[in-house]
């Protein structure tokens, strides 16, 4: 039998690690002079290189180099691979990243190099989460190479696979045997025996059923690549030793290899390739929630950007962009494998947060103009029926904007100027709706006609665009005044079928949904506390990749208090808990809302714990058998229930028997764990920056921890059956509240369109996950997910005027292109590129 090793000479470069990005920007620099100057010197020499933003770098730095690079790449001897722009980790970014890595990274490559990479390349990722098989071939990527986890961490049977992901859709996939770093320095002795051993695992792992293998070589981390001794060694010690094992090696590239193997038979393994470096996902909350926002923000602004430039000539907005790569680029960075998974020293957390920081400056900001240039579409002009509620000229409209029309369960914070303690709020059919008076933010100036905040509740359906108005009430219909007043000093509060019953010694004794308990009388939910010895990546001395049961490491809990009742009016009843440890302080607002069958709670914690982890448990009563379900990007899947930390996003569901369940949501945690009948999350992780277990630490009390200092959390604990699409809805509520525009009187803007709603997607299992102009600024491109593994007959509306129909498969991703000319398309992530 004729077998082939395909040399694959490469340079896995991490832009941030142990170093800062500057230093990253000077490896990618001189990795590829090196590498352009060993393509001069071998005639046969091939290079790969993953990442558009390192080719990116190049260009804006060295472009006679980068001329060089593109003369390289269209000889073949530099290949692209991967069709990302950063080598990204596999479980921190959302689903619409994911869709990003892939059109910014081949739009690149196809714009510079009329090249498109053919599959996945992720050689230092910690996991993969279950739904990476579609969004790879979103964006036409057809294939995929991983390193982690090794066999040993997860056995497949052979290195060449058909993985497929949660959706049904899979990919040829093949998991590197033998990546070899380095070890080949001049002069080493045993340089020869060092690449012999690295290339005879590439071999052992080859069968009858796959007979060629891939051996990639080259320094990796820091860049570099192959060298000129690497080369030397491989030629005089490594082609010999492939050819007195029966392969005739010759450079290559993964292309060529999967190109090789197209007709093979592939086993298969289905669902995530995952459970490494579990401490990836539980520490550095600041940048994971920051990334988290920056991603909800970059969906608003995209979408009210499309619909200004969309709905009507006469509002369109100058200083709104036709595209947000360039904000995107940084979302992207931030995500790369060693910085979003808190591997890095601290100055990478620092530049990583004042990246996320100014998209969501930048966000807000574009956000806010494109709601102001809409708001000119609304009806502002006070209904016939305000005279009823108020005598009074003064009459403030306020134009309510949401991204995304829906089902709305959340109450709505505005704050106003020039407003007496009296006044009303109603709709465009003149309706009053309930208000709740909240303290002002300002402590000044707030004496007759000052600042009012105040909370409305607009639940049911809700357009894109709608309209209030605020006004003074006429003396003779007053409303009832809302106290502020601290309340009992214990009680019972209710709504929607949750009863919630406290005291100030003892904290929240219980809470019951339609009479039934739901969480643990007297010990609802915990801040627990858990020894953590284990380095940055979750690794401890006990083994590489160890799994570990956290709670085997459990030492106490934050004790509460106190709790106090803070709000009672119509809308939304609040107790404070404040909760004491040695490792900090925390303060808990927990929210019951009118018409809401959930509790709304924020979480203020002030920690400095040292060697140490903090999870959130809410304590359920579900009886086993036990089933559980997590958000993974644009998909969700089955979730242990045997403790074992796990990476998830937004939400995670427990599931008892008799169909009883409890779902939490949460604005910014990525690390979960289920213990039979406790759904937990972990929030704060304190370990040294950068620390490998196998380094003994010096001076452990000296030594800066991540994590320290005040972080904020928001939570949703929701009970009842698995329901995703209104999981999904809660959560973008939760994170992404609708802008409110505080208007002046005027008739709509003529348009063509009805004015209040401009997109809609049926039925209620089809999610609309994103909206943009497209790249090439002809159209607008929405992307579209089937949420509850149904197939689905769906139909997409934008601007009434077009209209799409399409079959959905289950947990499918779609998306749909409105050119400008008219015509309607359904495309790949690329956008017909």
């Amino acid at each position: 039998m004729s077998r082939t090793l395909h040399l694959i000479g490469n340079a896995h470069l991490d832009p941030v690690w142990l170093w800062e990005w500057g230093e990253g920007l000077d490896a990618v620099r001189a990795t590829f002079r090196a590498q352009l100057d060993l393509l001069n010197e071998d005639p046969n020499y091939v290079f790969t290189c993953s990442s558009s933003c390192y080719y990116q770098w190049i260009e804006q730095t060295d472009p006679a180099m980068f001329d060089e690079i593109r003369a390289a790449v269209a000889a073949g001897r530099i290949v692209p691979v991967g069709g990302w722009f950063i080598q990204a980790e596999a479980n921190t970014g959302n689903g619409e990243s994911f869709a990003r890595l892939g059109l910014y990274g081949q739009k690149y490559f196809i714009s510079r190099f009329n090249f498109r990479c053919q599959g996945g390349y992720l050689p230092d990722t910690f996991g993969h989460h279950g739904n990476l098989p579609a969004l790879l071939l979103g964006a036409e990527l057809n294939y995929h190479i991983f390193n982690r986890p090794p066999n040993w961490g997860l056995l497949m049977p052979q290195a060449l696979f058909q993985w497929t992901g949660a959706n049904g859709q899979s990919v040829p996939t093949y998991r590197i045997a033998g990546y070899c770093f380095g070890g080949f320095a001049a002069g080493d002795e045993g340089a020869a025996t060092n690449l012999q051993k690295h290339m005879d695992r590439s071999l052992e792992v080859t069968t009858d059923q796959m007979p060629d293998a891939m051996f990639f070589y080259g320094v990796g981390n820091h860049g570099g690549g192959p060298t000129r001794h690497v080369l030397k060694e491989l030629a005089q010690h490594g082609e010999p030793h492939a050819r007195s094992n029966g392969f005739e090696p010759k450079f290559s590239h993964p292309d060529a290899y999967f190109a090789s193997a197209a007709d093979l038979p592939m086993p298969e393994h289905r669902g995530s390739i995952q459970k490494v470096s579990i401490g990836c996902y539980a520490g550095w909350n600041r940048l994971k929630r920051a990334i988290r926002h920056a991603e909800y923000h970059l969906f608003e602004a995209e979408a009210l950007t499309a619909a200004v430039h969309a709905l009507n000539d006469d509002c369109r907005q100058p200083g709104l962009p036709a595209t947000f790569e360039p904000l995107w680029h940084q979302v992207l960075f931030v995500i790369d494998h060693d910085i979003s998974t808190g591997c890095a020293i601290q100055p990478a957390e620092a530049d990583a947060l004042k990246r996320m920081a100014h998209v969501e400056a930048q966000t807000d900001q574009l956000s806010t103009f494109a709601a102001a240039s809409l708001a000119r579409l609304a009806d502002a002009q006070p209904p016939a029926a305000a005279s009823a509620f108020s005598a009074s000229q003064y009459i403030q409209p306020l134009v309510v904007i949401r991204p995304q029309p829906g089902p709305a369960e959340l109450p709505v914070e505005i704050e106003l100027i020039g407003l007496p303690h009296g006044f009303t709020v109603f709709d465009q059919r003149g309706a009053e709706l309930t208000t709740q008076q909240l303290p002002p933010r300002a402590l000044a100036f707030n004496e007759g006609h000052g600042r009012r905040r105040f909370l409305i509740h607009t639940s049911g359906h809700q357009p894109n665009l709608s309209t209030l108005f605020v006004a003074p009430r006429s003396a003779d219909n007053l409303a009832p005044d809302q106290s502020t007043d601290v309340g009992p000093a214990a009680g019972t509060l209710q709504s929607a079928g949750l009863a919630l019953q406290w005291d100030r010694s003892n904290g929240i004794e219980s809470v019951t949904h339609n009479a039934q308990d739901l969480l643990e009388p007297g010990a609802p939910w915990a801040f627990n506390l858990l020894d953590d010895d284990t380095d940055s990546w979750g690794h401890t001395p006990r083994g590489l990749y160890e799994l570990i049961l956290n709670y085997e490491f459990f030492t106490s809990q934050f004790t509460h208090r106190q709790t106090t009742q803070t709000e009672h009016g119509p809308i939304r009843q609040s107790l404070r808990s404040t909760y004491e440890a040695d490792e900090g302080i925390i303060a808990l607002t927990t929210s019951l809302i009118e018409g809401f069958p959930g509790l709304l709670l924020d979480a203020d914690i002030h920690w400095h714990g040292r060697f140490k982890m903090l999870k959130f448990s809410a304590n359920t009563l579900l009886k086993p058998p036990h089933h559980a379900r997590g958000k993974i990007p644009y998909c969700h899947e089955s979730v242990e229930t045997d403790g074992r930390e796990l990476p998830l996003q937004e939400w995670i569901h427990l599931e008892g028997d008799s169909g009883r369940g409890i779902a939490l949501i949460t604005d910014s945690t990525y690390s979960y764990s289920v213990r039979g009948p406790i759904l937990d999350a972990t929030l704060l992780r304190s370990i040294p920056y950068a620390w490998d277990y196998s380094t003994e630490l010096q001076d452990r009390d000296q030594l800066e921890l991540t994590d320290h200092g005040r972080h904020q959390f928001r939570f949703l604990i929701v009970p009842g059956p698995l329901d995703i699409p209104r999981l999904e809805r809660l959560a973008r509520e939760l994170l992404l509240p609708p802008r409110i525009v505080r208007d002046y009187h005027h008739a709509p803007t003529p348009a063509a369109d009805p004015l209040d709603t401009w997109i809609t997607a049926a039925p209620d299992n089809v999610a609309v996950t994103a909206v943009k102009r497209t790249e090439a600024d002809d159209g607008v491109a929405v992307r579209l997910v089937e949420l509850t593994g149904q197939p689905t007959r769906a139909t997409l509306n934008w601007r009434h005027s077009h209209t799409a129909h399409l079959d959905m498969d289950p947990v499918s991703i779609h998306t749909i292109v409105f050119r400008d000319d008219g015509r309607t398309e359904s495309t790949s992530f690329l956008e017909g590129m």
